[in-house]
């Protein structure tokens, strides 16, 4: 895979929250779907109900030569961990030492087709999700697509998850319409707190559109893991919200980074 690193300008991105707990600098995990024997090779885990719902393409791509195709239909079998999802999943365990609880920023581009219709049902294309061997929510901090825009949607809780589901408070933000065939490039950075010393920053295209500061995460919960690619909850036949009015959903993914601090984490000038 090729690396790409780039400078981050400080005016844009900030000096960085959080810097490396062993001093080194740059991402811990690079994506480019390059790898030709195994392109997923590196996630901790895939949620698909078709294999080939995440495949390795060779246009459009956002650099090197490849990128990844997420696809979802309504009629595909529920994923391997149930529901309707093809997503990527990172740094999660089933012991909480084995999470990496000094991650703070993520990029990843993706481009959405014309084809990518308006839906008044939402889907998710990043989220940040909660751990616990007690229970399991909906995410922490999750990007949607709702009605042609995106959205940030922040969650926490007032007392322990868990035990307490009406303490859990949910948060919508705007982040503008789906930009359609063209490279999205997206950086966020995420201090999962319980109190006021919570962030959630959200840059689109080096632009700032969202700065939050309080509570991120549930009372209870261990650090969040990450998850990209497409979650469509209201395929499900037991779906009694917003009526889906789409069969079919698929867009393109590139150039994941994930770090400790902000290097290297910028997406480069030029889209091909």
């Amino acid at each position: 895979m090729r690396i790409l690193i780039f400078f981050i300008f400080i005016s844009t991105y900030g000096s960085g929250f959080a810097q490396s707990a062993n001093g080194k600098k740059g991402p811990v995990f690079k994506e480019g779907f390059e790898n030709a024997a195994d392109f997923l090779k590196g996630w901790y885990f895939v949620e698909y109900g078709l294999k080939d719902n995440i495949s390795q393409v060779t246009k459009p791509v956002r650099a090197g030569q490849h990128a990844a195709k997420i696809q979802l239909k309504q009629d595909d079998p529920e994923s391997n961990v149930g529901n309707k999802r093809s997503e990527l999943v990172y740094n999660v365990s089933n012991n909480e030492s084995g999470i990496d609880s000094t991650l703070r920023w993520y990029a990843f581009s993706n481009y959405f087709p014309k084809t990518y219709t308006t839906d008044d049902a939402e889907e998710i294309v990043a989220q940040w999700h909660d751990k616990s061997p007690e229970c399991s929510a909906s995410p922490t901090l999750a990007i949607e697509i709702k009605a042609n825009r995106f959205r940030a949607r922040i969650r926490y809780s007032t007392g322990n998850y868990c035990s307490n589901r009406e303490s859990i408070v949910e948060r919508s933000f705007d982040l503008g319409p789906v930009t359609k065939s063209k490279w999205n490039d997206w950086l966020v950075y995420y201090l999962p707190r319980t109190d006021s010393t919570g962030i959630v920053r959200i840059w689109k295209n080096r632009k700032l559109l969202l700065e939050y500061s309080g509570p991120a995460q549930y009372i209870g919960s261990w650090f969040p893991y990450f998850k990209v690619g497409l979650y469509k909850w209201s395929w499900m036949p037991d779906w009694k919200g917003t009526p889906s009015t789409t069969t079919s959903r698929s867009y393109y993914l590139d150039e994941v980074r994930i770090g400790r601090d902000s290097t290297g984490m910028r997406i480069r000038p030029k889209a091909k």
